[in-house]
């Protein structure tokens, strides 16, 4: 059973990267304002779920938010291409800190923080 447990969690991380890689794509057919305001608000939400809401939750709670985040960017992606990647970065997020004894959702996490880090350093200037 583990064997199999190991396999999943795998293609979970993998999963998580190609999203990730694929967001990035997507955030470059945006205009640099809707770019940046994407990573704002990507920022925004994760220090909002880092610092106000993130030590109230189980694993399996952080694990649900960002998978359901990552569900509700897909049903926007049709109208609303900037919200999706906003919402998708959110939930990836939040699944990559459950699942980040995997090296693809560890790399996810660790992007993702470098990313808020560097936009929050712009956003302190603004």
């Amino acid at each position: 059973m583990g064997f199999f447990n190991d396999i999943s969690q795998n293609m979970h991380g993998e999963r998580l990267e190609r999203g990730f890689n694929d967001t990035l794509i997507q955030l470059d057919q945006l205009s640099t304002e809707e770019r940046s305001q994407v990573l704002i608000d990507f920022t925004y939400n994760r220090n909002d779920l880092l610092y106000k809401k993130f030590l109230n939750m189980t694993s399996k709670g952080r694990l649900d938010l960002g998978t359901h985040l990552q569900k509700e960017a897909k049903k926007k992606y049709d109208y609303d291409i900037a919200g999706s990647c906003t919402l998708w970065l959110t939930g990836a997020w939040l699944e990559s800190i459950v699942r980040s004894d995997y090296p693809a959702a560890l790399e996810v996490q660790r992007k993702l923080n470098i990313l808020a880090n560097k936009m929050q350093k712009v956003i302190d200037q603004m």
